[in-house]
Order: structure tokens, then sequence, then C-alpha cells
């Protein structure tokens, strides 16, 4: 639904700061329910102050995007932590991994707790619990995130019936049927992360989603000692009643889930310290953090010294993220090298293709200054030549065979580039593709660009010749829809194909089939 974008700010002070700007995407702001779903989240993440959460400082809105500012945070999500420790050989040790789970428990406890300010209880239920939505700082600071599709007592918004948000993987049995669901959903899916510790490998790792749904349901779920028979039996203790299939079987809280776990940590006899979690995740990805902050201090350089000929596929000159008071600059990154995308630069992870550096500052009264984007004060003595009135826009689409659309209109097959008149307009580049995710690109016409948009292969949902074959009529079926004699009985039409009842929307939302509810 968003694009995430890395900022600095600077004040009157000449304090800068890194930011994260999350903002809607431009093709779903005329959209009700996108936009409601994202004001929801920004209403929420606004009232959220806790040191185990991610920070919101600011909402607002420009040219009719909606726009969150975010705290940056310089770490990795415990996913890829785990993933990375376990590649090296060094899985994280149970006490560092219980004190990561009870920081997240603050937090998320804190998230439950919360009200409004009138006192009233907000009812919050986070719903994607989960290692991607916990993020662990090069500090030692972990915080959750992503309330993105969080159910609160006060939300505009509500789950249609047959729809299913969060991660089956996490999923409680109640979310999974669409039931009312409480905090104690959250503790299923802090259970299942819990899960993953003790085995050393993810819960329900290569089932398909449709045997998730079954054994959930059953209440078959293995457990954590009968993968791994040295699991600490105190553990496996917590984690079964984590798990439990009924909601009242489960711990009541998170803050009395977070006891036990810190009772846990006791009695192992080694306490952690928030440097020591630091100093491991720090170790696991120094050279990803080395390359970020050389990336980051380049085109910081660069903005500072206001270079006009960065290498930029894309041009924001004026990006308000808080009100009118609040003006900046965006230079989109076209040329990055390989291991961009996983250095995890963010608090919510890189959703746009690239990253958007984006100076903003603050006005203050000061003599107007010209600047290369601004016509002379001065008189000048000879005509100057008239700019061009268009510029080429090339398109660098992956898969090639995508469909484009640009500002909504389908453009022919096959075109790879467009002259656009210039000006502020706001236009977007939208790239559609069978099993393929769809993505879009903001932009104004400043100057010759390149526009890059590399889709990614849509999750959940099988290709022809990859996995799963696609639905298709029974055998039968087509002999079916021949003619027949006139005394044959009518033929029965096939029963549908429920082996997969689930499908991803335009969207990107799983929903169940009406075929097989």
């Amino acid at each position: 639904m968003a694009n995430v974008y890395l900022a600095v700010t600077e004040g009157n002070a000449g304090v800068n700061k890194l930011v994260v700007l999350k903002a809607l995407r431009a093709d779903l702001a005329s959209e009700p329910e996108a936009l409601a779903m994202f004001t929801d989240e920004a209403r929420l993440a606004a009232q959220l102050n806790h040191p185990n959460v991610v920070q919101t400082y600011d909402v607002g809105r420009h040219n009719g995007r909606y726009v969150m500012v975010m705290e940056y945070l310089e770490g990795q999500p415990l996913s890829r932590v785990m993933k990375e420790a376990q590649r090296v050989g060094k899985p994280i040790p149970l006490p560092l991994a219980l004190r990561i789970i009870s920081a997240a428990l603050d937090g998320l406890h804190y998230a439950h707790e919360l009200t409004s300010y009138k006192g009233q209880p907000l009812e919050l239920v986070h719903r994607d619990v989960s290692p991607q939505n916990i993020f662990v700082t090069y500090e030692g600071q972990v915080k959750v995130l992503d309330f993105g599709i969080a159910k609160a007592a006060s939300s505009s918004t509500h789950t249609a019936d047959g729809m299913i948000k969060g991660k089956f993987a996490y999923m409680p049995p109640e979310q999974m049927t669409a039931e009312a669901i409480d905090r104690r959903a959250d503790i299923f899916s802090v259970g299942c992360t819990l899960w993953a510790f003790a085995t050393g490998q993810k819960l329900w790792h290569g089932v398909a989603d449709v045997q998730v749904m079954r054994r959930v349901l059953e209440g078959d779920i293995p457990s954590p000692r009968s993968l791994n028979p040295e699991c600490d039996e105190r553990l496996s203790r917590i984690i079964e009643k984590c798990l439990a299939r009924k909601p009242e079987g489960r711990y009541a809280t998170a803050l009395e889930l977070q006891a036990e776990v810190d009772r846990l940590a006791e009695e192992l006899g080694t306490p952690v310290q928030q440097k020591v979690i630091g100093r491991f995740v720090a170790d696991l990805f120094a050279e990803s953090r080395s390359e970020m902050r050389r990336i980051v201090e380049t085109q910081l350089a660069n903005l500072d010294s206001d270079q006009t000929d960065l290498p930029a596929v894309g041009r924001v000159d004026e990006f308000s993220a808080s009100g009118p008071d609040l003006k900046s600059r965006a230079t989109k990154i076209s040329r990055r090298p390989k291991s961009w995308l996983p250095l995890g630069l963010g608090a919510l992870g890189l959703v746009a293709l690239g990253v958007w550096f984006v100076t903003g500052r603050a006005e203050a009264p000061a003599p107007t200054v010209a600047t290369p984007s601004e016509p002379s004060a001065a008189p000048s003595a000879s005509p100057t030549p008239a700019p061009p009135k268009q510029a080429k826009i090339e398109f660098r689409v992956t898969p090639r065979e995508a469909k484009l659309f640009l500002d909504g209109e389908a453009l022919e097959p096959g075109v790879v580039s467009v002259e656009l008149p210039l000006g502020d307009q706001l236009r977007t580049l939208r790239a559609e593709a069978k099993g393929h995710e769809t993505e879009s690109l903001g932009f104004t016409v400043k100057h010759d660009t390149a526009l890059e948009l590399v889709l990614k292969e849509t999750a959940g949902r099988e290709t022809p010749g990859k996995g799963k074959k696609p639905i298709v009529s029974k055998p039968g079926a087509a002999a079916a829809q021949a003619p027949a004699p006139a005394s044959a009985p009518a033929a029965k039409p096939a029963a549908p194909d429920c082996s997969d009842p689930f499908f991803i929307d335009k969207n990107g939302i799983k929903r169940v089939r009406p075929e097989c509810r």
C-alpha cells in the first residue's frame, strides 16, 4: 500500500536527523478502503509512544498523498538476524533470544493497554506479530513494527467476510476463521516465534497454507521437543501454552507471558544486557552496516553540496511531509550495489524499488537566494536559450512483458520511452504482470529520466511451470460440454477444486475463494 523513503531533515539550528517517510501509493489515494486503512494506521501510530514500539513523529499530506514521518532505525529485522545467524553457524543463544522476546512483549503489552485521550481502551491487536515485524538495532534496542493491519475498537475499517489478514505461519485459529479476536491472538504469534528459537527452524516450514490451516484448527501443532529433544523443557511448556487452540488456554496478557520468559532467563543464570544484543547483531552484519553507512554519507554529502548532477531517475522538487512549513527535495538512486535491498534500510524495510534521499528544510525568514533551478534575480545582459519544453522518460521494467500504465492510461505493448511536457505535476507509472506484484512509482518531469521498476513474484500464487499447477477443470468437464444424445442425462457440473482455497487479490490481500467457503 505504501512506498518507504529514507529522509534527512534539517532544522533552523542546522541539526540533521534521519527519518523514514511512509507514503500511501499515489494510485491508491482515490480508493476509499486503502485510504481508510492508511489513515487508521497513521491514527494509531501517532498515539504509540514506547521505547519498544517504532515511533511516528508526524502525519501529513501533499497533493492528496498521505505521509507518515517515522523514526529511522539502524539495524535488522529479527527474521534476518535469525537467518544470518543460522547461515554462519552461530545460532542466537537462548538467553539473548529470551531478552529480545521480553522487550518485544513489553512493547506489545503497552499497545494492548493503550487508551484514547479520553481514557477509553482502544483494544488494540497487532494481528501480524512475527520476526519480520520485530526489529533489532545495532545498539540492541528492540522495536515492534508495522501496525498496518492492527485491529482497534476505533478503526474505521473492518475486515470483510472471507478476508484473512496476517501471516498464516503465525496466525491463531480464531484469526484464520475470521472470529472475534483479542490480545491473546498476538500471544499465539509470539509463541510461534519462540518455537523457531527453540527448534532452529520456522514453524510450518515447507507446509502449504491449506495444511497449516487444517492442523492449527485441529490443534495439531508439534511440540518443540518433538523436533529438538534438547529444547529446554521449561521453554517448551511456555510455548505450548502460547499455542493453545482456545484463547482461554493461553497467557491472558503479554505482561504475564513476559514474566514467564524473564523467570526462565533468570533461572538460566546468564542475564543479557542490551549492549550484548547490539554487539551480536552488529557483528553479524558488520559488512552490510559499513556499506550502508558509506551510501548514506555519500548521499548526505551530495545534498550538503547542493549538487544537481546526482545520478537520479526521478526528482521531486517539493515534497511536503508535515504541512506547508516543510519543503524538501528528493533524489532517487538509479544505480545501487546488489546488496542494497537486503541491508534493512529504514524501520519498515524497502517497499520502494530504490531509496529516495529527501532533504527537508524548515522555512526560516531569510534573504531569497537564487538556486540552479530558479532564474537569477539579476537582469541578464544577453538572451538565454529557452529551456526544452519536453523531456524523454525511459522505462526499465522487469519482466519485460509487463503491461505499463502512465497516469492510469495503458501504454502500447513494447513502448520503452515517451516524451512528456515539463512540469510540477505528480505523475505515476504502474507496471502489471501475470504472477507478479503490481508496482507503482511517482515522479515529476524535470529532465530526461529513466524510471526503473522490478516486479516481485506474487507470494502464495503459483505460475504455470512452477510448483502447483493452475486450477483447471477436472477431466471430463470439457467432454460434458460436447453435444450429447437426447436420451443422455445432463452432466453434473464439476465440483470446485478447493485443494488450495486461497488466492491473492489485486491489492495483495489473501482471500478465500467464494466457491470454497
